[in-house]
């Protein structure tokens, strides 16, 4: 999962953000939970707290409990998805799934500012029985390949008012919608950038010369926990799209097309209701990642890993 020069972004104006609260029916400024009251038997229709988030602090403060925390502590997201084979002419059949668990330590800048550092570890599994997979048959060459996990970060952003992220995984910038005390943000960026695989180099593993991509995120949560002073971190969900180049491991050579990515995770888990089997394999991959505080600090990714096993380097560590 590369990281994309970001081109395009999109961005919600102050004009757009109004005109949708009322499109939506939400009023502004935090208020208690209330009953508003109608005529006749029917039963009285909820109203939900609001946000105000025409005010930048209020749309960063929000994000930021949505996406992970304005407490310094750490956040765990297990998820899992499936990967998709998409190309002109041929119908998009599953390749495989994956699963895996991300892990965000969030710190305040002290100035009404949080910044983050995000690490993943994710495991690709059978479509069918979401076993990880060590080999994998190619529905689309007919080969078998060895399968080559992945580890993603340290990446991350500083979210503050008058600045964007700079995360990977979306900013504070995107379009918020709210409908009753349901609410979501998402962002978008696409881009191409060099591919580092040459085709030369790795004519089965490179996709070409250029990475394309293309990624939408939202972060889902209650808008009484966003609104609450009292909780820094609020409960929610996490869905990703990512349309890439052909993960190296499936030697898909130069072939036109693209894997589809899509993936549901469960922001703010605690540690003990995560699977433990999978907690197991993200610990063998990295000790402590989950039931302790280390890391590695050298920036990788899928494919970084992936060209390093390949060239005869050890992993970054």
């Amino acid at each position: 999962m590369g990281k994309f020069t970001k081109i395009s972004a999109i961005r919600t104006t102050l004009d757009a953000q109004i005109e949708r609260r009322r499109l939506l029916g939400a009023g502004f400024g935090t208020t208690a939970a209330m009953m508003l009251p109608v005529s006749g038997d029917a039963a009285p229709i909820p109203r939900y707290h609001t946000l105000d988030l025409s005010d930048p602090q209020v749309a960063v403060a929000s994000y930021v409990k949505l996406r992970g925390s304005t407490a310094d502590e750490t956040v765990f997201q297990p998820y899992e998805g499936d990967i998709f084979f998409v190309a002109d002419g041929k119908v998009g059949i599953p390749l495989c799934g994956f699963r895996g668990i991300q892990k965000s330590v969030w710190r305040s800048d002290g100035k009404g500012g949080h910044s983050n550092a995000h690490y993943d570890v994710g495991f690709y599994v059978d479509y069918h029985t979401r076993e990880i997979l060590r080999h994998w048959d190619n529905p689309v060459t007919g080969s078998r390949v060895e399968v080559y996990h992945y580890r993603g970060g340290p990446t991350g952003g500083h979210f503050r008012v008058g600045a964007q992220g700079g995360d990977i995984y979306g900013d504070a910038q995107g379009r918020w919608s709210i409908i009753g005390d349901h609410i979501w943000h998402t962002s978008s960026n696409w881009g191409e950038r060099p591919n580092p695989m040459s085709p030369a180099e790795f004519p089965l593993s490179s996709s070409g010369e250029t990475l394309l991509g293309s990624m939408s995120i939202s972060f889902a949560g209650r808008v009484s926990e966003v609104a609450d002073p009292a909780i820094h971190m609020a409960r929610g969900w996490q869905t990703w799209t990512n349309t890439t180049a052909w993960m190296p491991w499936m030697e898909m050579g130069q072939r036109p097309g693209f894997n589809f990515w899509r993936w549901i995770g469960a922001k703010g888990a605690d540690p003990r209701s995560i699977d433990p089997a999978l907690i197991a394999a993200a610990e063998s991959v990295w000790p402590g990642y989950v039931h302790g505080d280390t890391i590695w600090k050298e920036p990788t990714s899928g494919r970084t890993d992936y060209m390093r096993l390949k060239r005869g380097l050890p992993l970054t560590r």
